[in-house]
Parts: C-alpha cells; structure tokens; sequence
C-alpha cells in the first residue's frame, strides 16, 4: 500500500514525490485505487519511460488525453491495424490510447508484449455500465 501525503495533489508532482519518497511516483503493478479523480494517474502513463497501452470505455476520456499528447496512438472504431503497425514502427516510445472494445487489434501487432505495460482506465465502469440479468 502507498499512502500519499497530503501535500501532495498530482501523481506528477515529481520534486515532491523525490523528497519524499526518493524518486518519481510510478505506476504500481495491480490495482491504483484512488479516491480522487484527476489526480494525474493517466499523466504519469502517458509522459512515463515505459511503453505503455492505456484502456478505457471511455472514448471522449481517449480523445481528450489524445489531444493532449498528439505522439500517441488513438485506437478506436475505424482504426485498423495497419495504421498500429505503422506507429508502431515509428514511435519511439509507444504510447496507445485504446477502447475496450478495440483492444483486439493490438494483440498481433505488438510481438514482444512483456516489454509493455497494460493500464486498464475506469476500470470500476465495467461493472456500472454493465447490465446483469437473472433469469
């Protein structure tokens, strides 16, 4: 468990994450749950040293983050996996912003998949936007 201090807001405040901690915030392997939306999580995936696929159901959060960091790759309807391959094989440091729904695209185009790292977005609306029937 990482407990934050309260002084710190933003996952990206590096200078404080130094002082207090020795070095940078990084993203933990397994579950980030954080209370507070907004707190720079996706930031830290997006302007990290790691190639990195983020997930989301959300299109709009993709869209938004997209335009905020234009050298990543947005995959969603439409996309095809030619245009992955040609990202691939230009981006320096990968970063993929990709629907649920579209994550199949990536599985053949990504041949060596434990030199990535897999951030799964909003992951609480699988459940909220899920709809159970009993019968």
């Amino acid at each position: 468990m990482i407990k934050i201090p309260a002084n710190i807001k933003y996952l990206t405040e590096r200078e404080k994450f130094i002082e207090e901690f020795g070095k940078p915030f990084e993203l933990p392997n397994g579950i980030l749950n954080k209370e507070i939306p907004g707190c720079g999580a996706t930031t830290v995936a997006l302007t990290d040293e790691h190639k990195t696929i983020i997930c989301s159901p959300r299109n709009e959060l993709l869209k938004n983050k997209h335009e905020q960091y234009p050298d990543t790759l947005l995959v969603i309807g439409g996309v095809d996996t030619k245009e992955i391959e040609a990202y691939l094989q230009t981006a320096e440091l990968p970063k993929i912003l990709v629907s649920y729904d579209s994550v199949y695209k990536l599985i053949g185009c990504i041949k060596y998949k434990s030199d990535w790292r897999v951030v799964v977005d909003e992951f609480q609306c699988l459940l909220a936007d899920s709809s159970f029937s009993l019968k």
